[in-house]
């Protein structure tokens, strides 16, 4: 319960700790979320009853197959990537956008 405890027990030697193994960039992706984008801002949730959704791959699993929830997240994970993507492309077109416009003014002024 408590350090002092584990201390006493000599628990570090006797066990391992599971985080090294789940903290593997393998493996940590498993357990993460593929919407999670992490920013400097708080985040407010929205506890009104419309915004609040039964979690169902975890107290539902018994009643779909996993199959389709996996088949599900893995589309859901590709969609998120190849948005990422498309943003980056974006991003790099407003650059160059706004890289020919400065050149443009500066011809107009000569």
């Amino acid at each position: 319960n408590n350090e002092s405890e584990r201390c006493k027990l000599k628990l570090q030697q006797k066990t391992m700790s599971l985080w090294p193994w789940v903290n593997q960039p393998n493996e940590l992706r498993k357990f993460t979320s593929p919407r999670f984008e992490a920013n400097n801002l708080v985040t407010w949730p929205s506890v009104a009853p419309q915004s609040l959704l039964l979690w169902e791959g975890i107290f539902l699993h018994c009643n779909r197959s996993s199959k389709y929830l996996d088949e599900a997240d893995e589309e859901m994970v590709n969609i998120i990537e190849y948005n990422k993507e498309l943003q980056a492309k974006v991003n790099t077109l407003r650059r160059q956008l706004a890289e020919l416009e400065t050149e443009d003014g500066m011809k107009e002024s000569l």
